[in-house]
């Protein structure tokens, strides 16, 4: 396919030898369906930014995230998978420029995103706690497209239409920034102008799941698996994670001493039940030695046990 962003030159010099000549020689002007696009949005080899996932990285057209263009990013529910993805790109992005936050579904927690290194006064919010109806946040996305002063854009969007996500990228064109459009999952039904759309998910363990429904290349079938964990959980992750993977063998003891120590508070406690539940005894005649029987020297010594 023809890149439509590239000028065509017209005394350019003709190539011999075909088809195949001419994609080898200019590799920057066609791109084959079934192979990745070495480009970003706009048609350059440098207008894509690294994800900070080599996972993802490896899976996306020019090998992270594309500027000029509109990322389509699908979500269960909105206000938590999205910062586990996206914050190490937008650490990298707010180093030289701000970052905008249209319509967040909660207002952001600075010392969550500080432990992703995205330092909180290099946020802009406009609208937190989706506060703006619909068309005011679409006004403010498209608004903030315009701004060369802005590293990043990230629009919770759940009631974008079809051609309202064309006239977004249309503006994120002319955006040399990294633009992320939030939408519920319901919306994978649609059609979207966005040249690269996903769907993030939890997976069984708790990791990250990424599914890319669209991109400037062969589909990708299988979703790309990533432990997106928080810094500050990564820790406690990892401890529950060598927790799990003692032998069984450890594990069963350890059962089995728990359930013994258990049994033994029991019989202890069963023990003093039937004591309290024993008959007084007759008063005994004024200078009698008292002798102790066989079940209360066995209270006796559960009440010094316990």
């Amino acid at each position: 396919m023809l890149d439509l962003d590239t000028p065509v030159i017209d005394d350019a010099e003709p190539v011999s030898g075909g088809v195949e000549a001419l994609l080898q020689e200019r590799p920057n002007w066609f791109w084959r369906a079934s192979e990745l696009a070495r480009m970003g949005g706009g048609g350059h080899a440098d207008q894509a930014r690294a994800s900070g996932w080599a996972e993802l990285d490896v899976a996306l057209p020019g090998g992270g995230w594309p500027t000029r263009a509109v990322v389509d990013v699908l979500l269960a529910q909105a206000g938590v998978l999205e910062w586990r993805l996206l914050a190490p790109a937008l650490a990298g992005a707010a180093q030289t420029r701000p970052v905008m936050l249209i319509n967040p579904p909660h207002v952001p927690y600075a010392p969550g995103l500080g432990a992703w290194g995205l330092a909180a006064d290099r946020l802009l919010c406009c609208g937190s706690g989706a506060a703006l109806p619909p068309r005011h946040a679409l006004w403010a996305t498209e608004q903030a497209l315009q701004c060369a002063g802005l590293g990043a854009v990230l629009a919770w969007l759940p009631h974008a239409r079809p051609e309202q996500m064309r006239r977004l990228q249309v503006h994120a064109q002319g955006f040399d920034g990294l633009c992320w459009v939030m939408r519920p999952e319901s919306a994978r039904t649609q059609s979207c102008a966005a040249p690269l759309r996903l769907l993030a998910e939890l997976d069984s363990a708790g990791g990250l799941s990424v599914q890319l429904l669209k991109r400037r290349g062969a589909p990708l079938l299988t979703p790309l698996q990533t432990q997106a964990w928080p810094p500050m959980l990564a820790s406690l992750q990892a401890v529950a994670s060598a927790k799990l993977a003692q032998p069984a063998i450890a594990r069963d003891a350890r059962d089995v001493r728990d359930v013994r120590d258990v049994r033994d508070v029991r019989d202890v406690r069963d023990v003093r039940d039937d004591a309290e539940s024993m008959p007084m005894p007759a008063p005994m005649p004024a200078g009698a030695a008292r002798v102790p029987t066989a079940r209360q020297r066995e209270f006796d010594q559960a009440v010094v046990a316990i």
